[in-house]
């Protein structure tokens, strides 16, 4: 998800996001790698979010990394999460691509036909029904993708968010680049990142997606960060969405009140109103969302809320981890 920001969403062979929260042609494609393929990594997320704790199946492995101590590695290295062969160039990443893309274009004549990626990356259809009062959540990833201006940065918290915006949106957009520590799994981090990157570049518009399950772990601190022209759109479904849909997955007769994922109603309007922030709730219908994104991109000294209805049975984005919890693993 964070490397998706290196990549040109013009580029005709981008196939988009694999795994949590994966487009549905990635997924074919990487589903598909046998030992006569070969895998070349910049950078390397080995973490059970990105392979679901399987290791590559292609024969080869190139991992270019200025890594030495890159999460889930094992003396540096991921040997363990390939099937086959594997070797790594450490080193500035810039300066060694710059070293083989030329020898490439002049030793690599042949390359086989290789066909563009669709327009539309993903072919699983998702329900546009939701209940009274809530949005069309992949038709608002659509509109507001359309909506970014340059000199924004953005952040998915630990929430539903962090898969179902690359789902959605399918590439990466030029003018924001979102990052997320979703291997850290931290509820509510997303704030303070988004809180840090505000106060290190005081001219970029800063946007924070997080969950009202996250809100809860940071929502005493909005007084502090009033001043700051914070952007923080909360995904409001009143349910912990990950914990829900997963556990259906996971313990599929357990009955549900004993997920205890069900939230509380909070107004987080006036929440954020009794903290000294801003606030506006997106209409169901989506009809002021171009008024609502106007107000973001507005230096007003003061802090924004968006509270954003979402219904958590419209499922955008898919979770593959879920095929390796169950009751009998320590996970």
């Amino acid at each position: 998800m964070n490397g998706a920001n290196a990549v040109d969403p013009t580029n005709e062979y981008g196939y988009g996001h694999i795994s949590f929260g994966g487009n549905d042609r990635a997924m074919e494609l990487w589903r598909g790698l046998t030992k006569e393929d070969v895998v070349i990594t910049l950078g390397f997320d080995a973490g059970e979010y990105s392979l679901n704790l399987a290791k590559i199946p292609a024969g080869h492995v190139y991992h270019f990394t200025d890594l030495r101590d890159a999460y889930g590695h094992k003396g540096g290295e991921f040997r363990h999460r390939c099937a086959h062969e594997y070797r790594q160039v450490r080193g500035d990443i810039g300066l060694v691509l710059e070293e083989i893309l030329p020898r490439l274009a002049t030793t690599c004549t042949d390359r086989p036909h290789t066909p563009a990626a669709p327009e539309s990356l993903n072919s699983r259809e998702v329900t546009r029904e939701t209940r009274p009062g809530t949005v069309d959540f992949m038709e608002f990833y659509e509109r507001i993708d359309r909506m970014w201006r340059p000199g924004s940065i953005g952040f998915d918290d630990v929430c539903i968010a962090y898969k179902d915006r690359q789902y959605a949106t399918q590439r990466p957009n030029p003018n924001i680049p979102f990052w997320t520590t979703h291997d850290g799994s931290a509820m509510g981090g997303g704030f303070g990142l988004a809180v840090g990157a505000k106060v290190a570049n005081p001219d970029l518009h800063t946007f924070l997606f997080t969950g009202d399950g996250c809100f809860r772990l940071f929502g005493g601190a909005l007084a502090d960060a009033a001043a700051l022209d914070l952007r923080v759109f909360v995904v409001n479904n009143e349910v912990y969405g990950i914990v829900d849909k997963g556990l259906e997955v996971i313990i599929p007769d357990v009955a549900r009140k004993n997920y205890h994922a069900k939230l509380p109603h909070i107004d987080f309007c006036k929440a954020a109103e009794a903290h000294g922030w801003d606030a506006v709730r997106v209409a169901p219908d989506l009809s002021n969302l171009a008024d609502v994104m106007d107000r973001a991109y507005e230096r007003t000294g003061r802090s924004l809320l968006v509270d954003l209805p979402v219904d958590a049975d419209q499922i955008l984005g898919l979770n593959p981890r879920l095929l390796n919890l169950t009751t009998k693993t320590y996970l």
